[in-house]
């Protein structure tokens, strides 16, 4: 999914496969690699195609089909050298992590809501 999502997007900038290896710093068999799914981007050239075109990631990799802006907050690039068990680990936390913020977010909003009286008629 994606290599059509990157050829789809490439060429809806009206970029050439040698200028977005230009930018990804590969080379052009590579974007080609990756455009006909010989290959799969490493996850740093995943977070420079999201950059440069301004997508999500869940975008470029097919899960979502609503284009969406890259949150640019929320994205961290980990080194290729961390093994995969690791990568899910943090993958795990930060998800956990977004879950108790929202969890708490949630909890102050409920505190700071004026408690409702029922109106009593005489």
């Amino acid at each position: 999914m994606i290599g059509k999502r990157l050829a789809e997007i490439r060429n809806e900038h009206g970029m050439t496969q040698p200028e977005l290896a230009e930018i990804l710093s590969v080379s052009v068999a590579t974007v080609s690699g990756y455009e006909h799914e010989h290959t799969c981007p490493s996850d740093e050239s995943k977070v420079k195609i999201a950059k440069y075109f301004d997508i999500s990631l869940d975008y470029l990799l097919g899960a979502v089909d609503e284009k969406r802006r890259l949150n640019r907050e929320n994205v961290i690039v980990l080194e290729d050298k961390i093994n995969s068990e690791t990568r899910e680990q943090i993958y795990q936390y930060a998800l956990y992590s977004v879950y108790k913020q929202k969890e708490n977010e949630a909890q102050k909003a409920k505190e700071g809501k004026p408690k409702r009286i029922k109106n009593i008629k005489e």
